[in-house]
Order: structure tokens, then sequence, then C-alpha cells
């Protein structure tokens, strides 16, 4: 058994590499990965916006030159399996004019050793559709992926953020450094990537069912080194001349089709506490969206944690608050 990382180590400003040896979690398989993630949420249903979903696929297939990913979930499979060719196709097909009703749009794709590693390449598309009993209109659906910052640059990541806001019907999105956790040893995992999110405020931890949950209709999830804002929020924010009022200089405005990204310096960073790593940017766009980060906090289901998941999870949301 190998275990990853020492915790009071401090990675050098920019080192990706000596930052994930600290931050990850290895044991038999890795159970905390750190790389580049992007999450967009979208209160249309997928299946209204199949352009724009496989538009993102696409993208996302494309980034690498390189073999498909090998592993692969949806929302009735209790283990990720190997992917074959056909696999790659099910979006499409799931997707296509005069398709049978679905319960759900839901797949997971990574690029992993194993199929129980948390991954730092992947995809994944998730949301309930009316056949869905359960179905409520209140909650987000979810497109993201997570980039290897071995493969891809920040530049990339802006790059295919952009695309991937512009063509789906977005409420809001975030992306930048991020924290993905392996399902199959979940408490340890996300016990050990909430400590690490309290100390690298600038990480997400995506959680797609329970984010898609906690945004709902009227949520924010948070803020990333990119946050895209649509037009209801930019709406009822005064627009993007009260934006540019209110945000530094230093954080950029990129207009959107459909919305607005705004950019908090020129590289995403991981605001370690221990370094005192500036967040200025970052706080002074969560202090515009504390109300709506506010309702994804209280509708959140809790991390699974092994003491005082539920105010530990709400003081994770509001942890810019007081970085």
């Amino acid at each position: 058994m190998t275990r990853t990382g020492t915790k009071n180590a401090t990675p050098a400003a920019g080192d990706i590499t000596g930052a994930q040896a600290i931050i990850e979690l290895a044991e038999d398989v890795r159970l905390v990965a750190l790389g580049y993630t992007m999450s967009v949420y979208t209160n249309k249903l997928l299946s209204q916006q199949p352009k724009g979903v496989l538009s993102a696929y696409d993208r996302y297939l494309r980034l690498y030159q390189r073999d498909l990913p090998p592993y692969y979930a949806t929302e009735n499979m209790n283990r990720h399996k190997k992917a074959s060719k056909a696999t790659f196709d099910m979006l499409a097909t799931w997707l296509q004019p005069g398709a049978p009703p679905r319960e759900f749009i839901s797949l997971d794709l990574q690029a992993t050793e194993s199929p129980n590693d948390a991954p730092r390449d992947s995809f994944h598309v998730y949301g309930t559709e009316p056949a869905y009993p359960d179905h409520s209109d209140d909650d987000a659906r979810v497109v993201a992926m997570s980039l290897d910052p071995a493969v891809c640059d920040a530049a990339t990541l802006l790059e295919v953020f952009v695309e991937t806001c512009s063509a789906i019907e977005f409420r809001s999105a975030l992306a930048g450094f991020g924290m993905n956790t392996s399902r199959y040893e979940e408490e340890e995992a996300q016990t050990h990537a909430w400590a690490m999110g309290m100390r690298f405020r600038a990480l997400d931890i995506p959680r797609m069912v329970d984010d898609a949950l906690a945004v709902g209709s009227d949520g924010v999830k948070g803020v990333g080194w990119l946050t895209a804002l649509g037009p209801e929020i930019l709406d009822q924010l005064g627009g993007k001349a009260a934006l540019r009022k209110a945000l530094p200089a230093e954080v950029a405005l990129i207009d959107l089709p459909n919305g607005i990204v705004l950019k908090a310096g020129e590289a995403p960073i991981l605001g370690d506490r221990n370094r005192r790593e500036p967040l200025a940017h970052y706080q002074k766009i969560y202090g515009l969206l504390a109300p709506w980060i506010d309702r994804a906090a209280k509708r959140s289901p809790s991390f699974n944690l092994e003491t005082d998941y539920v105010d530990r999870t709400e003081a994770w949301f509001h942890r810019l608050a007081d970085a």
C-alpha cells in the first residue's frame, strides 16, 4: 500500500506535480486526484439541447489525440466497466431525434489505470428526464470535464470552457483546479478532499449528482479561476457594467453569446492557506455571488465525512468568506 502526500508539506507556486504529491491520496487505488476541472450547470433538459451537449462531448474526445478513456459507467451501473467502441456512441444515440424517452442522461468516462481510481482525465454528463418518477425541473443538469495538467495547460482549459459554455444554455459554471474523488472509498476520499479543500481554497470538489441538487434552479456552486454566469444571474447583478465597476481590473470579463466569464487573474491558483496565497480576486467574486452560493450550500447533500458532515459541508461552500 502506498500513500502519496505529506499533509503539512507546501508546494511551490506553479508546481503542479509537487501539489499532486501533497494533495492527492493513493492507497491501493488513487482516492483523490488533482487536476483541472470544469462543471457547467443548466436548467434546460439535456435532451432539449443535444447539439450543445454533443459539441462539448466531441471537444473532450478531441482534446488529446489519444486513445479513448478506457472505463465508463451509467446511472444504473454499480461499477465502472471497460469501454468498447460502442460506448462512445451511446450519448449520441440517446440524444438523437426520435430516441425513446430515458429517465436519465448520464454517462461517466474516465481515463485511469484502475476503474476504481479518481480521474485526472474524465467526461461526465448527468441529468434527470421527465420519464424519471422523481424528476424535478428544479434540479440542475451538469456537463463536466477533468483535464490532466500534464497534457492540457491553462490556456486550453480557458478555450474549452468558453466553447462549452457557448454551446450549452447554461445558468452558471466554474473551472480551475479541482479534486476528483473515488466513489468506491467515498468516506475516506471525501474526508481527505474536504481537509485539502479547506486548506487549498481555490479548489473545487466536483460531486456531479449532489451538485445538481445543490445548484438547482437558483443556486451557484462556487467560484473558480473561471466563473461563468448566464443571463438571468447577470441581470440580477445589474449587468456587465455593474460587474465591471464592482470587480478589480485584474478580473477579466469575457463575453459569451449567452452570458459572461469572470477570469480571476492570469492563471489558476491553489489558494494555499499555509502559504497565504492571495485569494482577493476569488473572494471579491464570492462576495457578489454569496446569496446564490448560500442557497446551494443549504440544499447540498453532505460530504461523506467521518464526523460533523453537515456543518463541514456548509463550511466548505463558504470557505472563501474568511480565506
